[in-house]
């Protein structure tokens, strides 16, 4: 879709979605614990029952989106305990296709969002991103803030005198938390001994530490590309990816859907006749440490 989205229509639709008496219900739980918990979750069903163009357009431009949803909840200025302005993020969750793998996940969801269930095998420390960044002029000593999205690159000169070069304030520039994890297909999918695929997911605020390894989680987010990849100090065509998590949802593993062949049944139904399967259990466990 060209060009930038007009998100009034969006904002509007999200001003009627709120007012049903679920999500009513859920500001209001949120607005007692705000800032504690910081996140409106939003189930992709109510809004493809209530408006089935939002939810394909959530589908397929889901930053316009998102943001829209963002920012109607904030210009309905809630009030709440503390003098803390109500901004708290909108999370989707329960999209359609939760039951693709991770190495089916191909370059026509760039930018989408999209969802897909798996195992964390690994998590990183926390660090610390600039959410609004702070700059003064060393000519003129104008102060200059902006919010730092994923498009932001650092001013060159002050756009207020032009002529001279801005130094940025750290200490008064905003941070928010982020977190890189490792999520990889479950293993009770993948077949024929082909290894699990797996993918870089990046998590923001209060997302942050909200899962640990070995974790079965449904995770819903938007697929990026990672900057470019050099080869020979030249910049290639070639681009790495990574998603960028929207919302995290712990899975209890089912077994039922663990997916069990006629020649497994057998096997296991011979292990089970076995008079010492029990001593075979225990062998089997971690052998050398023995």
């Amino acid at each position: 879709m060209g060009g930038e989205l007009d998100l009034t229509n969006i904002k509007n639709a999200f001003e009627e979605l709120y007012s049903i008496n679920k999500y009513k219900e859920q500001i209001n739980r949120l607005l007692s614990v705000y800032p504690k918990k910081r996140s409106l979750e939003i189930d992709y069903r109510d809004v493809e029952r209530y408006d089935p163009a939002l939810a394909d357009l959530l589908i397929n431009e889901p930053d316009s989106v998102i943001k829209a949803a963002e920012e109607q909840i904030r210009e309905m200025e809630f009030a709440i305990p503390t003098s803390i302005k109500f901004a708290p993020h909108v999370r989707f969750f329960n999209l359609p296709q939760s039951d693709i793998l991770i190495e089916q996940i191909d370059s026509s969801m760039i930018n989408k969002l999209i969802t897909f269930k798996g195992v964390i095998t690994r998590r990183a420390e926390v660090m610390h991103k600039v959410s609004v960044a702070v700059y003064k002029c060393q000519a003129c000593e104008e102060i200059l803030r902006w919010h730092v999205t994923r498009e932001f690159s650092p001013p060159g000169k002050c756009p207020v005198c032009r002529k001279g070069t801005l130094a940025q304030l750290i200490d008064e520039s905003k941070f928010v938390d982020l977190q890189r994890a490792e999520i990889q297909d479950l293993l009770e999918r993948v077949r024929g001994g082909t290894p699990a695929a797996k993918l870089h997911i990046v998590m923001e605020d209060d997302l942050v530490n909200s899962i640990v390894p070995g974790n079965n989680v449904e995770i819903t987010g938007i697929l990026r590309l990672m900057p470019q990849i050099k080869t020979s100090g030249k910049k290639e065509l070639i681009f790495s990816r990574y998603l960028e998590t929207v919302h995290i949802k712990r899975m209890k593993r089912d077994f039922e859907e663990v997916e069990i062949t006629k020649e497994d049944e057998k096997r296991i139904l011979e292990l089970a006749s076995m008079p010492d399967i029990e001593e075979k259990i225990v062998n089997s466990i971690a052998p050398d440490i023995y």
